[in-house]
């Protein structure tokens, strides 16, 4: 099951004083994939333990970097 990338997520990437594509390049995800996530293009699983670790990166809790659609 899929969702977006949450709010809060997006906007500790644009606080982030550490660019996303390197950051998302040191947990494993393509630049163009995350980019693609964050704006909404394409879902993002809650379980994928690179947003996970992206998203701890970004001081950001593993169970509010996705928001669950529907």
């Amino acid at each position: 099951m899929g969702g977006k990338i949450s709010e809060r997520f997006r906007h500790a990437a644009k606080l982030s004083p550490i660019p996303l594509y390197r950051l998302s390049l040191d947990v494993g995800i393509p630049p163009h994939t995350i980019y693609r996530m964050v704006r909404g293009i394409q879902s993002a699983s809650p379980d994928d333990p690179r947003i996970i670790a992206l998203g701890e990166k970004l001081g950001v809790p593993p169970d509010e970097c996705v928001e669950l659609e529907g």
